[in-house]
């Protein structure tokens, strides 16, 4: 299934390879602005953490378990990802569209992003992973159904500023008539990204049992930086993925980039 639409007035087919195209064009533009929300937003505060907090109780995060197990320690730090994570994806969102409407940001527009579409995104991002959920638990095909609908639920509520219902409205209306698009383009970014993953943290694990130079201090920021690396393509792709939607939908106006810090 194919599906066309009007962008900067020529007619055009939405497709894997030009939605990548401009994914990989977005990246281009904005890497430096993206390398920096990085660090400040994401590598720093993890890091300390971990070398403040984590690293003198001997905490070891091997997932909820270990959570429950030592709550004083692993139950901040699962606060402190919810937030970071929030905080993070609603920076990477905003300077990637502002980069697709050829628009420059300041600090000024982020921190007032944040602080109007918070709370309405880290709603969209839970409400879409339960019924990601409870979809693939009655069966595998409704999840995939499911995350297509509201694959974009996330670009939509930073960009156009909609509650949590409306943003997993919009991104169904959206996704509708191009999700047979979307279920090419998603696994082959996901597979790729998870491919890469496994690479990087193997990588890590060989030198710890080589007789490399002992890098098992720097473990805790090549974890780090190698989540980071993963959270921006993944966010890349999918605002790349919304652009591409939307724009096949309504075409550029001029008041779609006053609504991202609307």
């Amino acid at each position: 299934m194919v599906a066309a639409g009007l962008i900067r007035g020529f007619f055009v087919k939405f497709s894997i390879g030009a939605t990548l195209n401009k994914a990989f064009a977005l990246l281009s533009r904005t890497i430096g602005p993206l390398l920096i929300s990085s660090v400040l937003i994401y590598l720093i505060p993890f890091l300390l953490y971990y070398y403040s907090v984590e690293s003198p109780a001997g905490y070891v995060d091997e997932g909820f378990g270990s959570s429950s197990q030592n709550p004083l320690v692993g139950l901040p730090k699962v606060v402190l990802g919810i937030v970071i994570n929030t905080v993070f994806t609603i920076v990477v969102v905003v300077i990637l569209y502002r980069a697709h409407k050829g628009e420059t940001i300041a600090i000024a527009d982020l921190r007032k992003a944040i602080g109007n579409k918070f709370l309405q995104v880290l709603g969209a991002s839970i409400a879409a992973n339960v019924l990601i959920s409870l979809a693939t638990l009655l069966l595998i095909i409704p999840g995939i159904i499911v995350g297509l609908m509201f694959c974009v639920a996330i670009p939509t509520s930073v960009i156009e500023n909609r509650g949590v219902g409306g943003s997993l409205t919009r991104s169904r209306d959206l996704t509708r008539g191009h999700r047979w698009s979307l279920l090419g383009y998603f696994p082959i970014i996901l597979v790729s990204l998870l491919a890469v993953a496994v690479l990087y943290f193997a990588g890590i694990d060989l030198t710890e049992w080589s007789d490399w130079p002992d890098i098992e201090p720097f473990v805790p920021v090549l974890s780090t930086m190698g989540e980071v690396i993963f959270s921006v393509l993944l966010c890349v792709f999918t605002v790349a993925a919304y652009a591409m939607l939307r724009d096949l939908k309504e075409g550029h106006r001029p008041e779609t980039v006053a609504e991202v810090f609307a």
